[in-house]
């Protein structure tokens, strides 16, 4: 089993929509940050040991946002 364990962090300005955020390193994508919509907090992830990895060896640091759609029909 892998836990990966989380803090909280804090934004100035909410986002207007839930987000899930990416860090992009040697053509893997590791999860970094949630999110959730008008929020002034969310949570931060600690990275992989195979993303801490990636960063030692000088691979790129890109960063990318998926926005996640909240909204569900019942």
């Amino acid at each position: 089993m892998i836990a990966e364990t989380t803090r909280m962090t804090f934004a100035l300005d909410p986002p207007a929509r839930t987000q899930l955020i990416f860090q992009h390193s040697g053509g893997e994508y590791f999860l970094s940050q949630l999110w959730t919509l008008d929020s002034t907090s969310g949570r931060e992830v600690r990275l992989s040991d195979r993303a801490n990895e990636l960063a030692r060896n000088g691979s790129s640091g890109e960063v990318a946002t998926i926005v996640a759609d909240a909204s569900f029909s019942h």
